[in-house]
This record gives structure tokens, sequence and C-alpha cells, in this order.
């Protein structure tokens, strides 16, 4: 019995206090992006709607029928998509975007979440566009893009 608990003793003295054996894996994961066509001139495809190019053909028709004055940026369409985001707002010049791309682990989803921000309190509306290139989602998780 003595040795039982001394046994149990030298367990809890020696096992259970050391926090740096505790590894917590975070169920929510920034992902980073990179801002496309920074400069250029976007025609707009649709308003409040969102386009995904996961592919060189899609991506090739942008040009040059909506994107004017830059260089077209080279995207490996086997490790990343380029995302557009179209916005018609209120205000007094182009609007500015505020994204995130989060990875939800315990979802198995990518949670893109953005916010246009008017510019000023003109009347008048404003149309733009704002394209960000992220990786390409991994296998068994979704994507979800929330405004």
């Amino acid at each position: 019995m003595i040795y039982l608990l001394l046994l149990v003793s030298v367990f809890v003295l020696l096992g259970c206090n050391d926090e740096a054996d505790v590894q917590i894996i975070p169920s929510v994961v920034d992902v980073s992006y990179e801002e496309l066509f920074s400069g250029c001139t976007l025609r707009i495809l649709h308003w409040n709607v969102d386009l995904v190019v996961d592919n060189q053909h899609q991506y090739d028709s942008l040009y040059p029928h909506y994107v004017f004055g830059c260089q077209k940026t080279s995207i490996d369409f086997n490790e990343s998509v380029a995302i557009g985001f179209f916005a018609a707002v209120g205000g007094c010049r182009e609007p500015t975007f505020e994204v995130k791309v989060q990875q939800h682990t315990t979802k198995k989803k990518i949670i893109v979440t953005y916010t246009v921000i008017e510019q000023g309190s003109c009347s008048m509306i404003v149309y733009s566009s704002y394209w960000i290139k992220m990786p390409k989602v991994k296998p068994g998780y979704s994507m979800v893009i929330e405004r």
C-alpha cells in the first residue's frame, strides 16, 4: 500500500505539473494572402458578387477585357486561387476593403471575410473591386466567403 502511494506521488510530482509538455493546437489559424492588380484599372464583372478564379483559362479571360494598365501577375493555380470582391457603395471615392482569411481546422473550412468601407458621405454610387491571391483550399476543406 505504501509503495502504491509512493508511486502515485512520483507520477503526480513529475508528470502533471510541466506545462511545456502540453501543446495546444489552435482551431482557427490566419491564412496569409497578397493583393493582386495593385494600381490597375478593373472593369467590374458583377456587382456585389464574389469571383473565385482557380484555373489559368479563367484568369487569362480577365485580360485584356477586364484589367487595364498593369502587368499580368503570374499565379501558379496548382498552389493558389485568386478571389475578386466587387462592390457598389455610396461615398465620395473608391471604398477600401478589409479582408481576413482564416482556416477553421475543426470545421474544415476556409472562411474569407471582407468588409467594404465607404469613403465619405457623398450620395453618389461608387463601383470598386479588390483582388487577392491565397493558397489553394486543402482537399477535404470548403471555402466560404462572407461579407
